[in-house]
């Protein structure tokens, strides 16, 4: 191995190592200072394998977000009001 494919590699891990701190230490700050969330992993459903690259690309579609949230508002509200 050259010193040049050893100070890359290295370069690497060091790069890996801090974006894996900076994403946990964001999650901390969101949970912190922003409203809570939650994250879903969601299966593709069966008979629906022809469609893998639109299930891929959902979590960016906005139409998608809305309908989601719509969904967790009505959802959340049933539950409002059952325990009243």
């Amino acid at each position: 191995m050259s010193i040049f494919e050893w100070a890359r590699k290295a370069r690497e891990k060091r790069m890996k190592r801090i974006s894996e701190r900076y994403e946990e230490e964001k999650r901390r700050i969101e949970e912190a200072i922003g409203r809570p969330r939650i994250h879903l992993r969601l299966e593709l459903p069966e008979g629906y394998e022809d469609m893998e690259e639109e299930f891929k690309h959902l979590p960016e579609d906005e139409k998608f977000r809305k309908a989601v949230k719509k969904i967790v508002r009505r959802f959340l509200d049933r539950k409002r009001k059952v325990e009243k």
